[in-house]
């Protein structure tokens, strides 16, 4: 099959920001074997404006960082404005009170001056603890209240062919710019058959149109701006697929990059150019993470049953449809034969164990966390199919639902009842994406 490379036009200046490499090599080592989370080259030299760790070269090692204890560059995480590191180091991160260290969210205030708005960590520090002890602790509004940016995506990696079937192993990659060869992405993930999808947000510093590359091997998908730019979901050896989208300088668009390995090598990497823009993997001062937008899930639309021929994507509140004799207008009328994926998040209100109902004419499928609730795919007339799991009030449960219509009738509906929760289709309000 073809991959679909979508070209559309909307009218899309990243202040101008300086930053600073400090050294991250042998000479000056500025981060605690323990926030390995930076990205130095062979030598411990800093790479492609990053603040970076010294950690797992010559001697050191750590945790969190490649699976042998070396830097790894996909673990970029922040950028440190200039002046960054002139309170920090490793003794002022330790003592919580200096300035950040090695670049985690380290603050203006305690970044330039050493004060007490840094952060460390690798991207986790922040608030006037700074520090390591404070880094996680810390975390983001440490680092927004000190003024150093937060970046990077949430990179999201599954023991499964497509994203969401299992539980995934979360963590911050700085950006697209990966070459995993025929090795795992991440402990807890097999070097083949595996998924990822990273979200967030992207800036870009012109007003013109950009050209989107994704670099892959093998099966990948983009959406920028909620625009489908490019839709390669195959097997094959790698290849780069282009689009372009009109953006606009300072403006921050909703990014998503779905990707899937079969076998052997593993390839994913994320560029762009403009007129005033050289190609270049897109960096991680133009990377911020994922918005939650609430109100609905996405839902991605299919001409046919097995999940091809893509039609595009929109924001679904509950999802209680019934497409029959219509399908899904306006993003394709064809009534037979399609196929509709929707993902995202629930908001349960109470603690205890849900029970999730669909109601569909034909096939469905659903996973919450990465559990298989309900797998009911067959041709078939209006059935209810349910499955339980324990939720806890107040935080969000990632949800993929499948619907697959064959002929005639078409139904699908999800549903949801707790303790004190009586049985409803999911209200939009709990829904997010």
């Amino acid at each position: 099959m073809r991959g679909h490379v979508f070209s559309a036009a909307f009218v899309l200046t990243v202040s101008a920001l300086t930053f600073t490499l400090p050294a991250c090599g042998p000479a000056t080592p500025h981060c605690l074997p323990s926030n390995c989370a930076g990205c130095c080259t062979t030598d411990g030299v800093c790479q492609r404006g990053n603040t970076v760790k010294y950690c797992g070269h010559r001697g050191g090692t750590c945790s969190d960082c490649g699976s042998n204890g070396t830097c790894a560059e996909q673990q970029c995480i922040v950028l440190v404005p200039d002046g960054g590191e002139s309170g920090g180091g490793e003794a002022g991160g330790t003592g919580g009170s200096s300035g950040g260290t090695a670049g985690g969210l380290a603050g203006g205030a305690g970044g330039s001056s050493g004060g007490s708005a840094g952060g460390t960590a690798g991207g986790r520090a922040g608030g006037s603890g700074g520090g390591t002890a404070g880094g996680t602790a810390g975390g983001t509004a440490g680092g927004v209240a000190g003024g150093g940016p937060v970046t990077g995506l949430v990179g999201e990696y599954f023991n499964s062919a497509e994203p969401l079937m299992v539980p995934p192993v979360t963590r911050t990659d700085a950006n697209l710019n990966f070459d995993w060869a025929m090795a795992s992405p991440v402990t807890g993930v097999g070097p083949d058959h595996w998924s990822a999808r990273w979200r967030g947000q992207i800036q870009p510093q012109y007003t013109q149109t950009y050209t989107f590359y994704l670099r892959a091997d093998d099966g990948c998908r983009l959406w920028v701006n909620g625009v489908p730019l490019i839709h390669n979901w195959v097997t094959g050896s790698v290849s780069e697929l282009s689009a372009t989208l009109a953006l606009t300088a300072g403006n921050k668009y909703d990014l998503k990059v779905e990707y899937y390995d079969n076998t052997s090598n593993a390839v994913a990497q994320l560029s762009w150019s403009s007129a005033s823009q050289p190609k270049q993997i897109v960096p991680a001062s133009a990377l911020f993470p994922p918005v939650l937008k609430t109100g609905g899930l996405w839902g991605d639309y299919y001409a046919y049953d097995d999940f091809t021929d893509y039609r595009g994507h929109r924001n679904d509140g509950p999802v209680s449809f019934d497409w029959t004799d219509t399908g899904p207008i306006p993003l394709h009328d064809f009534t037979n034969f399609y196929s509709t994926r929707w993902t995202g998040t629930v908001l349960p209100s109470v603690t205890g164990t849900y029970t999730f109902y669909t109601l569909s004419d034909d096939g469905v499928r659903l996973w919450v966390n990465g559990r298989v609730l309900v797998d009911n795919w067959t041709s078939h007339s209006s059935t209810e199919n349910s499955g339980t799991i324990a939720l806890i009030a107040g935080e969000r449960a990632e949800v993929r639902l499948d619907y697959m219509q064959q002929d005639y009738d078409a139904l699908i509906r999800l549903s949801w009842s707790a303790p004190g929760v009586a049985k409803a289709v999911i209200p939009a309000a709990a829904l997010g994406n």
